[in-house]
């Protein structure tokens, strides 16, 4: 993976999609007959974290933890207790972190990084207030900038958001049916909803309608390229190979 990938990596969140491309014969991490036939969260070592964000990533990665050090060491030498004590704090929760990571996959699910995150923001904030002379004020261009960099991860925020709500409709869907009309409900809802697009496309096969069942088929060999159930599907009706379904 890291040499088909070496600079950005397959993506953030990709491992268990591209996975299966390249275990080996007999992987126990692997069902190939299911809907997600790779491990859902890759091992915390380094090689994962190259194949995921490549080389470019993990040096960004490794110079954000080296500056978070460093600025905690500038803080044991302060004046003022609290801010040595939010320098130990940021070197605990490092720690803990890295140890935590190197037993399990926790640094790679949402609520740890949230409670890593919101640790470090308080550590940092008991040296917010200045001293000494008063801090010069930012330039127009620069509060843009910051502005800018906000309002982005905002938005980003807000399409996560977007699509998790989408999912979570789809899902009360499909744990409702009552007909097929309903499945295609949950797919106008979540067109990217693996779930659904495999389900509509089962049964559509069943029924004897390829014809109908040919594009679910095919976005959901997007979705998830090495699913045995779905390329059992693309067999059955001949629905040629997508170039993301691709080795």
């Amino acid at each position: 993976m890291i040499r088909a990938h070496p600079l950005v990596g397959v993506g953030v969140g990709n491992w268990s999609v591209v996975y299966p491309a390249y275990a080996s014969g007999g992987d126990p991490s692997v069902a190939p007959s299911a809907y997600f036939p790779g491990p859902q969260v890759p091992h915390n070592d380094i090689l994962a974290l190259i194949a995921e964000v490549g080389l470019i990533g993990s040096m960004g990665v490794l110079g954000g933890c080296l500056a978070l050090l460093l600025a905690a060491v500038r803080r044991r030498s302060a004046d003022d207790p609290r801010v040595r004590a939010s320098g130990v704090l940021i070197v605990g929760t490092l720690s803990t972190a890295l140890l935590i990571g190197a037993l399990d996959s926790v640094l790679r699910v949402a609520p740890t990084l949230l409670v890593c995150a919101m640790v470090l923001g308080l550590a940092f904030g008991e040296s917010a207030a200045p001293e000494g002379p008063a801090p010069v004020a930012w330039p127009p261009s620069g509060r843009w900038g910051w502005r800018a960099l906000w309002g982005g991860c905002l938005g980003l925020s807000l399409l996560g958001a977007l699509h998790i709500t989408q999912d979570i409709r789809a899902f009360r869907i499909i744990g409702s049916l009552r007909s097929l009309g309903d499945l295609e409900r949950a797919v106008a809802v979540a067109p990217n909803n693996m779930e659904a697009r495999a389900l509509i496309a089962y049964l559509l096969v069943t029924a004897g309608r390829c014809d109908v069942a040919a594009p679910h088929i095919a976005r959901a060999a997007a979705l998830q390229p090495y699913a045995g159930f779905v390329i059992g599907l693309e067999k059955h009706c001949g629905v040629p190979r997508t170039a993301a379904a691709r080795p």
